[in-house]
């Protein structure tokens, strides 16, 4: 199928058109969009000791991803997954 025209999409039945803009325009189109919001984050492996940090991200899941490639740039040695718990910070 040929990308539709924004003409196109715009007499289609409603309930095709979010279908189809997020098919072929913008896939986040009509969902509701998630504020980031820090996460502290925990790291810990057994070469030695363990340390927090912040990261800002929209879910949980996200801030570990976030964080585990940030400290796998930083630690020459980080070849496995060692970040062990998340939790939401609240603002001061």
């Amino acid at each position: 199928m040929t990308t539709p025209s924004l003409h196109d999409i715009a007499n289609m039945p409603f309930s095709q058109t979010a279908a189809t803009l997020r098919k072929f325009y913008d896939p986040h189109w009509g969902k509701e969009v998630a504020e980031k919001g820090a996460y502290r984050v925990r790291f810990s492996w057994s070469l030695e000791g363990e340390f927090y940090d912040i990261v800002e991200a929209t879910s949980p899941e996200e801030a570990l991803q976030i964080a585990e490639d940030e400290v796998r740039d930083d630690v020459s040695c980080a070849d496995g997954h060692f970040v062990s718990s998340c939790q939401k910070v609240t603002p001061a």
